[in-house]
């Protein structure tokens, strides 16, 4: 089965009445959506053996979102990924603990910034 996108380009409005040609552009798309389908297959087995170990995992992006976290990370937190990502994790830590980590984490953030 082809996948193409199609285009058709209508003449002015002024001249229907002696139409000559219509211009029509089918582009072949099918490679693109092949390979989008192999990304979303690859992300998959990848989050799939990322949950099977048996550590803490995740990873962060450089401009400071983090998209993953294994499912022994959430059950270790105790919170769900929306909390994970955006560094809600403050609840799971001792008090004393969570100032060093804002410094850590303002670092981090700062560096990201000079790099980019």
């Amino acid at each position: 089965m082809a996948l193409a996108e199609f285009y058709y380009l209508p003449p002015p409005a002024d001249t229907y009445v002696n139409i000559s040609d219509i211009l029509m552009v089918a582009t072949d798309i099918a490679e693109q959506v092949n390979a989008h389908k192999q990304i979303e297959k690859n992300e998959a087995y990848v989050k799939m053996s990322a949950d099977r170990v048996p550590s803490n995992i995740s990873n962060a992006l450089p401009n400071g979102k983090v998209p993953f976290f294994n499912k022994k990370w959430l059950e270790f937190a105790d919170l769900n990924f929306e909390d994970m990502q955006d560094f809600r994790c403050h609840q799971m830590m001792h008090p004393d603990e969570i100032f060093r980590m804002n410094l850590i984490i303002s670092f981090w953030r700062i560096s990201l910034v000079i790099i980019l």
